[in-house]
């Protein structure tokens, strides 16, 4: 029963801060992480604790318990033991202080991968809006005023006077993938999707990328596992990466073969309206929606 409070706090804090956030909140949410982190690590650490469990669970065949009793035993103990209460001292304090700097890694890395989508906007004129509906024009001059609305500066608000902004959001972005007739705009705006995090500015993920993984493989080798990929998998369906890949190639053979049909129909699209260039990743969704409506949509 303990705890409830900061749970609740937690939940309100952090659902908060995903979805309304401000510099302030982003703080905050960078300060608590690592604590909050060593905080849950002292409960599944702390030796009395998990010894009651342990008793209980070595004694469970004795105490007449239901299947579901029965399974919330074994999940518990199991959850104090994946999170290190079986290693000693020492070991268990270098646990804290890696999932505090996971903790830590983890929350900036989403901070930035935010940032990084919010900050890119693609601002259009009228004459930049070939091929769009009705719908998607007026949602991006609503963007447009709202950003102009929180803006102060005169030269500011110019910026977005009668323009229309996209953003890298998918609300945002897979209409205009879809719709817009303008391929140098697609390609841009895609880019700016699947380049978040990697354009080598203080919003950079690759060396938090790499020091997160770092820190899962030493997490890893002290909870005795080959990789962190084996830590994870003990708890899915296939237990080992060898697994995963054997299912993955299964999957990828047929689905590659399917990707090629789909985009020489595409292409096909491409070829017949007279144009020269090759299928590129940010003219899918335009071209796979004209091969659907081609083969499928009965009422053109």
């Amino acid at each position: 029963r303990t705890g409830k409070l900061l749970s609740r706090v937690q939940s309100t804090f952090f659902n908060l801060a995903g979805s309304n956030t401000n510099p302030k909140l982003q703080k905050l949410q960078r300060e608590l992480s690592p604590i909050l982190s060593s905080h849950y690590d002292e409960i599944v650490l702390n030796k009395d604790l998990f010894l009651r469990v342990e008793i209980l669970w070595k004694n469970k065949s004795n105490l007449d318990l239901t299947n579901e009793q029965l399974k919330l035993l074994d999940d518990t103990r199991k959850r104090f033991v994946r999170s290190g209460a079986l290693l000693n001292d020492e070991q268990k304090e270098q646990i804290t202080k890696i999932n505090s700097k996971i903790s830590e890694l983890t929350t900036t890395f989403g901070q930035n991968l935010l940032a990084e989508t919010n900050d890119f906007e693609l601002i259009l004129s009228k004459n930049e809006l070939e091929g769009l509906s009705e719908s998607v024009i007026n949602a991006a001059s609503e963007a447009a005023i709202q950003k102009m609305n929180k803006v102060e500066s005169a030269e500011e608000k110019e910026k977005y006077k009668d323009k229309y902004v996209f953003t890298p959001h998918r609300t945002s972005m897979y209409p205009f993938l879809t719709e817009s007739n303008r391929r140098e705009l697609r390609e841009k705006l895609y880019n700016s999707y699947i380049m978040r995090g990697d354009n080598n500015n203080k919003n950079d993920n690759k060396n938090i990328a790499a020091q997160i993984a770092k820190l899962r493989a030493e997490k890893a080798k002290l909870m005795g596992y080959k990789t962190h990929a084996h830590f994870v998998l003990e708890e899915r369906m296939l237990k080992n990466p060898e697994e995963v890949y054997d299912l993955l190639i299964q999957l990828w053979n047929p689905a590659l073969k399917r990707a090629k049909l789909e985009v020489a129909d595409m292409q096909t699209v491409v070829d017949n309206e007279g144009h020269e260039f090759k299928i590129a990743a940010w003219d899918w969704w335009q071209y796979s929606e004209k091969v659907r409506k081609e083969k499928y949509d009965l009422d053109e």
